[in-house]
């Protein structure tokens, strides 16, 4: 029944298929139907478009470029679980001394575009690394044009 509601409202069951392991998640974070396709655009859209007001709200180049660098040399080697991905990027937070709004908030607007999305390592680790390092990269270079 997921499927053929998914279908009537212009997504595939690829689309689903793709969504559908963060589905729990995602159902704890909205209230109605219309929300879901927002939360999970950045899943299956190859191409990110930024929210203007989540990127003006938290991506600070003194902080996030720092964070995002950082992120980007540990996910390049890490084991891609979620377990894994987390315990990283919390290690990350003590070693640059960051709280986890101003250390992983830039990596979820880096990585989906936006600053309400489902949880963020569960997050990095649907998109998989190769492009989390090039949405990740593709921030830092926004940033630095800034």
């Amino acid at each position: 029944q997921e499927v053929l509601a998914i279908e009537r409202e212009g997504w595939t069951e690829g689309d689903w298929d793709v969504v559908s392991p963060l589905a729990a998640l995602i159902q704890e974070r909205i209230k109605v139907w219309e929300e879901l396709e927002p939360m999970c655009r950045f899943l299956l859209d190859d191409a990110l478009t930024y929210d203007d007001r989540s990127w003006s709200k938290v991506m600070r180049p003194e902080t996030s470029i720092p964070a995002i660098g950082t992120a980007l040399e540990r996910l390049a080697s890490v084991e891609w679980t979620v377990d894994a991905i987390e315990a990283s990027l919390r290690a990350m937070l003590e070693e640059l001394e960051l709280n986890a709004r101003k250390g992983l908030q830039p990596l979820r607007v880096a990585a989906t575009g936006s600053q309400v999305s489902p949880p963020l390592f569960e997050s990095l680790h649907a998109l998989g690394r190769e492009r989390v390092v090039e949405r990740m990269t593709n921030a830092v270079v926004k940033l630095e044009g800034e």
